[in-house]
Order: C-alpha cells, then structure tokens, then sequence
C-alpha cells in the first residue's frame, strides 16, 4: 500500500512542463544546453493541455500479478495551481484463489491548497474483492462532490505540484541523440533520456528544503536506487515546449515478500499558454469518504472502519496486516486521506 515520495515527485513532474521564446540555431545547441532552457522555460508556462496513458504491472509473490491501464486527459492552468483531469481505467489478474478485476471513470479538479473536486462516471469491481458498496456507489455516481482541502502530514502527493515543473529535465542525462525530427508539423529535438541518481537526489533534496520538510537522505538513496527509469523526449526546436514523453519505470521489491513495479508512462503536451480555463462546478455536495464504503449518502452516517475491508482469508494473509494494526482512529484517518485531498497516505 505503501507508494515512495520519490516516484510519486517524478510522476507528478511528468505532467507539468515547459515553454520558453524561440531560439535561433536550433540544429546547433547541445543536449545539455536544450535540458538546460527546458527546465528554466518551465518556470514561465501559465497552461497546457495534456494526454497520456500509464500501463502498470505489480508482481508480488503472494497476490499474484495484476495489470492496469489508465488514459488519462486534461488542462493545467496558473503554473499548475489548478489542473483539471480525466482519469479512466481498468485492472486485472491477481491469483486463481484470489481474482482481481475492475475498471472506472473518474473527473477531478484541483484548485490549489483549496478543495478538490470530483465526479464519478463509473465504478465497477468484480464481487470477490470489491471494497465498495455497489449501492452506495449508485447513489454518487452522476454528481459532482467536493473534498475539503487537506494536506495531511506523511502522505504523498498524488496531484500535479507547481514546484516540480523542471524536474522532468533537471534529473536526466541523454543516452542518444536523434537530431531534428517532425511531431505534428513542428520541428523536435528526439533524444533517448535516462534518469541520473544523484541528479534526482539533489533534486529532492532542494525540494524538502524549499517546503522546509525533513530529508532522510539515506531512506530516500534506498528508494531511488531500486529505480531505473529510462525514457524518450521530444523538445520544440523553436519553443522548447516538452511536446511528448515516454517513460518506462521499474522499482525492485525492498524484500522478498515485496512487490515488483514496472510503470510505462506516455505524455502529450499541446495548447502551451493556450489552454482553455479551469471552470469550478458551481454546485457541488460535501463528500465524506466512508459514503463510497456504504455509508447513507443522504443519513451522512458511515461504516465502522472494522467493516469497511474485507476479512483476511478473502484477500490473503498479511494483505492488511499493518491496517489491522491500527487503532479505529488511526484507521479512519488513513481512509480520509486515502479519498481526500488529492493525496495517498502511507501506513506507519
């Protein structure tokens, strides 16, 4: 359950960059010249509209192999204080004894530290290890809900954060150059990246500094160095916009009984200043988290968080063992911020 900070900044940054005046001399400027006015060219983008796909394979040894896809599309507006995105997917695989299946369709937007909102399109999980209340899922399905902001402390942020806007090109080293090619009727620089470990450890580094937050340095090198993450870029000859990317990311299980992670992840950049405004939904109802877990959407009332996963021998042994240690409060803290404020928790 646990996601590390460390590839949830780099998917965030993923999202968020760049755009600078063109430049002449395009065929003459180094690679490391090119990162070097697409990180700062980052620092000036307004808005953008964005689409792109992640397919994500886990491989554990208990629960088996699980597959999912996500497409995902939409806007970013005031250097990313509010981004507006549509996120739809699907997941399968898991054992014989324990089968995994489920696909949905999700709208969220965020507006800075304020409230994030969301409209649930569809939510659908097979019946052997669903954890939502199909009735109650009925029930918000159609409506716009809104969270109120929240920014709990050890949980990782799952939305883009305006701060990460050059780290797509201030942790990577090229590995080949393709010259000058075409995308879309524009001229491109076409390079293969990779991600330099000590690059992305500087980087973190300042960031924790910037927002005044710890840095335990040597948790963080355990983390970074279980990743390898290659990758493709495709930089505007004339604006240096990041016009397209592709990631492919792999992270080692911290022990044998861990998971394996492997995330290809592809991004197309267009409209850069150009994007069309974020609109807040002018009527939105107060969600509390519990309601997709069966509570009364119109009681307000919730489930006692002893019911609201499934019992140790539906979903495996030790597959909960670490919620199971928590106390109820503890419990309900972590579900509210694993559906709240755009964040996803980790367990202690």
């Amino acid at each position: 359950m646990r996601i590390h900070s460390s590839i949830g900044v780099f998917l965030g940054a993923c999202l968020l960059v760049s755009c600078v005046p063109g430049r002449n001399g395009a065929s003459s400027v180094a690679p490391e010249e090119v990162l070097r006015r697409s990180a700062e060219a980052s620092r000036v983008l307004q808005s953008a509209s964005f689409d792109g796909s992640a397919d994500i394979t886990v491989r554990a040894p208990e629960s088996g192999t699980i597959v999912s896809y996500l497409a995902l599309a939409g806007a970013l507006q005031d250097a990313g204080q509010q981004v507006h995105v549509t996120v739809e997917g699907s997941v399968a695989g898991g054992t014989e004894e324990r089968p995994v299946s489920g696909e949905g369709k999700v709208e969220l937007i965020t507006a800075g530290g304020s409230d994030t909102f969301f409209f649930l399109h569809s939510l659908e999980a097979g019946e052997e290890q669903s954890f939502f209340n199909p009735e109650a899922v009925g029930k918000i399905a159609g409506t716009w809900w809104r969270i109120p902001a929240q920014q709990p402390s050890g949980s990782v942020p799952i939305t883009p954060d305006p701060g990460l806007l050059q780290a797509q090109v201030e942790v990577v080293k090229v590995t080949r150059e393709y010259g000058i090619r075409t995308l879309d009727g524009a001229q491109v620089f076409h390079y293969d990246v990779t991600m330099d470990p000590e690059l992305l450890m500087t980087f973190l580094r300042k960031v924790a500094e910037e927002k005044g937050e710890s840095f335990d340095e040597a948790e963080v090198r355990k983390s970074v160095e279980r990743m390898r993450m290659e990758g493709e870029l495709w930089i505007d000859a004339d604006t240096y916009h990041v016009r397209k990317l592709e990631w492919k990311i792999e992270q080692d299980p911290a022990d044998d009984r861990g998971a394996q992670v492997t995330v290809v992840f592809r991004m197309n950049m267009r409209d850069h200043n150009k994007a069309d405004p974020i609109t807040l939904p002018e009527r939105a109802e107060l969600f509390s988290p519990f309601v997709l877990l069966g509570g009364d959407v119109d009681a307000g009332t919730s489930p006692s968080p002893e019911d609201l996963l499934p019992a140790t021998e539906d979903t495996g042994e030790g597959a909960f063992d670490r919620f199971d240690a928590m106390t109820p409060q503890e419990q309900q803290e972590f579900l509210q911020q694993f559906l709240g404020g755009g964040t996803m928790p980790s367990l202690p």
